[in-house]
């Protein structure tokens, strides 16, 4: 009879056991017991971390420990705990980086990118049980302000083909950042037409990365003014953030289209004796050579044209007037591989015999003009 009772008394305390630990369950016990942390905490390389561990015991109640673990492939791993008010390190690697605070979060001082992982606050609660739970430490880190590359060689203007034009590189963020390209301040994205844009992310073996972007684009003689950069747009903290490069502008390769002629003094009457420059501009890119030339007539008169001067081949040239007529004087920039044929800048005439007026016409913007000398 009495072994029969004391069985009754035992098999009544297992059930309440079990009833216990269906009430609580594997994650923590209820009511009062329960431990309260937040599911992401955001930490930046080289900085201190703090990971929360908040419970509430019960009046005059008191907690008998409390384990931290972190895991490691799924594996739980128990770093540092408090036993009676006394802090004890499991892990030697982390020993002097690791500390419980007085309101039990957890300190990992000089965070690195190895610290990004799931902890767990476990807590011993007496008679109450167990109760724990888990927060994810993310770790960031702020990138290198992008450094532009730019192409060194100068940049043909095509209808046709696409050529680097510079690249972007951004180094040592965590996690990896991405990179935009701004033309005038409008951003550009790839079209599969004139544009294309090619990334690549670089994992160095510190674990962060270094982000390249090259552009690529056809380009045309009105782009000569258009200013570039790139942004970078990277995550520091759970916040979005941004950095910018330097402006930059592109050297473009363009034939020459328009080409002008100029007198210097601007006097439409030169005289015999006097100096005169004549300038030839052309606007192609690079700066063309100028070739000056000047072929012999037969004598007249002429206010005009010198049978004697000072020539240069640059684009200005320098002579004194004579009273030997000439050909018509030319400038032709000089003609290379990337370049097209140019008309004459500028024609003079010799009037007729016992005329009073002389005639210049410059034929590349076909304007014509008279005077009296």
């Amino acid at each position: 009879m009495g072994r029969s009772r004391a069985g009754r008394v035992a098999l009544g305390c297992l059930c309440c056991l079990f009833a216990a630990a269906a009430t609580y369950g594997p994650g923590g016990v209820s009511g009062e017991g329960e431990v309260s942390m937040p599911e992401v905490v955001e930490a930046e390389v080289g900085q201190t971390a703090l990971i929360p561990c908040r419970f509430s015991l019960p009046e005059n109640g008191s907690y008998a420990y409390i384990h931290w673990y972190s895991l490691d492939k799924a594996q739980r791993k128990r770093i540092i705990s408090l036993l009676k008010s006394k802090e004890q390190s499991e892990d030697p690697k982390l020993k002097d980086r690791l500390s419980i605070t007085a309101n039990f979060s957890l300190e990992i001082r000089k965070v690195v990118l190895q610290d990004a992982t799931v902890y767990i606050c476990q807590v011993g609660l007496g008679i109450l049980g167990v109760a724990e739970n888990r927060t994810r430490l993310r770790v960031s880190k702020a990138p290198e302000p992008p450094v532009i590359q730019k192409t060194d060689r100068g940049i043909m203007a095509s209808d046709s083909e696409k050529y680097e034009i510079a690249k972007c590189i951004s180094r040592n963020g965590y996690p990896a950042s991405t990179v935009t390209w701004y033309k005038d301040e409008e951003p550009l994205t790839e079209n599969g037409k004139d544009i294309e844009i090619l990334p690549r992310h670089i994992m160095e073996s510190s674990g962060l990365y270094t982000v390249e972007s090259t552009l690529l684009a056809q380009v045309t003689k009105d782009d000569r003014h258009a200013i570039f950069h790139c942004q970078v747009d990277y995550s520091l903290m759970g916040m979005n953030k941004t950095a910018v490069s330097r402006n930059f502008t592109i050297n473009i390769h363009y034939p020459s289209e328009e080409i002008s002629f100029e007198i210097s003094p601007p006097s439409p009457v030169v005289k015999e004796g006097d100096s005169v420059t004549l300038h030839c501009k052309a606007d192609g890119n690079p700066p063309r050579s100028t070739l000056w030339s000047r072929s012999r007539m037969g004598r007249r008169s002429c206010p005009w044209m010198p049978a004697e001067g000072k020539w240069s081949s640059g684009t200005s040239a320098g002579i004194r007037a004579a009273s030997t007529c000439a050909k018509p004087s030319t400038c032709n920039p000089s003609r290379s591989s990337t370049s097209r044929s140019i008309s004459l800048c500028t024609i003079w005439t010799c009037p007729q015999s016992g005329a009073s007026r002389w005639t210049r016409k410059t034929s590349s913007v076909g304007t014509h003009e008279k005077g009296t000398p």
